[in-house]
């Protein structure tokens, strides 16, 4: 079966997306665990925003405040001086952003190193000019650090492109997608090490997606010399049918 078009009903009703986004990197868990070698092990991620809020009102008085240690005022109990903190040159209130993660991490369990991770980018990533900054960077660090990242992008509401966005940051596009930013791709980035301490290389396997066609097979790269492909084609529909998305019409065969 094709990748639906989620711009249209009964894919687009309020819920379905993020239903899809909670489901599908859990199907995908199931489909690598068959195939991966057992000194590896799936870590899923899912949250919707921030992982926490920040009382300003609290902080703000405990930096005023000389606390139960002391630490902030001229003496202790004891008498003893202590060095006053100078005033700051600058103070900002700093929220962290709203980040919708659905990932799926690879971790090699003898070393406890994440190998790869598979981020299942959702419309919340696109919406906004710093979201869609924060998720390229995100990317961006591990690649950075030897991490494998593939990016599965079927949120078409946005027409951004989260993978070519990453690839900005190296001043380069994939000709994957002949100077267009499809808004629907899936896409694996890996950095390699040359024999030059200096240099690295960038490998990219990057696949256009579109409404009404068979979703492919994308590389998961473990190592120098292992791998394995996910397939999209079947975690998605195992997705789609455990969501019971898609319409059951009278008279339908």
């Amino acid at each position: 079966m094709p990748l639906r078009d989620h711009t249209e009903v009964p894919y687009s009703l309020p819920g379905n997306m993020q239903a899809l986004h909670s489901r599908w990197p859990t199907k995908a868990m199931d489909y690598l665990n068959e195939l991966l070698p057992m000194r590896y092990r799936m870590l899923p991620t899912s949250h919707l925003g921030r992982f926490y809020e920040l009382d300003i009102a609290t902080v703000n008085r405990l930096s005023q405040d000389t606390d139960e240690s002391g630490i902030g005022s001229s003496a202790t109990s004891r008498g003893t001086a202590l060095l006053s903190m100078p005033q700051p040159t600058l103070t900002l209130e700093y929220s962290e952003p709203k980040f919708p993660v659905y990932e799926v991490k690879v971790m090699e369990i003898a070393t406890q190193r994440i190998v790869a991770v598979i981020e299942f980018a959702s419309p919340g990533n696109k919406d906004r000019a710093e979201t869609r900054a924060e998720f390229a960077a995100k990317c961006a660090h591990f690649y950075k650090n030897r991490v494998c990242v593939s990016i599965i992008d079927v949120a078409i509401e946005h027409k951004f492109n989260l993978y070519s966005d990453t690839l900005d940051l190296l001043w380069h596009e994939d000709p994957a997608f002949s100077g267009k930013r499809v808004p629907q791709y899936a896409a694996t980035i890996i950095a390699r090490e040359n024999d030059d301490s200096w240099v690295h290389r960038i490998e990219t396997w990057a696949y256009p997606l579109t409404s009404g066609q068979s979703l492919p097979k994308i590389p998961i790269i473990l190592s120098d010399t292992e791998s394995v492909m996910l397939d999209l084609e079947i975690t998605y529909e195992q997705s789609m049918r455990s969501l019971r998305m898609d319409p059951y019409l009278p008279g339908a065969q």
